[in-house]
């Protein structure tokens, strides 16, 4: 069970990275997203930054004309990583 979590959650991952490569509208790969556009020049994966106190693994970081945080969740019931540690 816990394998077949982990390649969807890869997949789902593969597939908003292939949609981010081209120019997009935030709007329509957010739930709450403004109208904006955003003109990807670098997409970085599974990069860990400092917030806080705590460490935090960003899933997706895309620059171009705004620097854009990506967490890519699959299912209502996937919350994320563990916040207590």
């Amino acid at each position: 069970m816990g394998r077949t979590s982990y390649e969807k959650g890869k997949f789902g991952e593969f597939l908003v990275r292939e949609r981010l490569k081209k120019p997009f509208n935030l709007k329509d790969i957010a739930e709450n997203g403004i109208d904006l556009t955003i003109k990807p020049k670098t997409i970085l994966e599974r990069v860990t930054i400092k917030v806080g106190l705590k460490d935090r693994e960003i899933d997706l970081i895309v620059k171009g004309n705004v620097e854009l945080w990506i967490d890519v969740k699959e299912t209502k019931g996937k919350y994320g990583k563990r916040e207590a540690e």
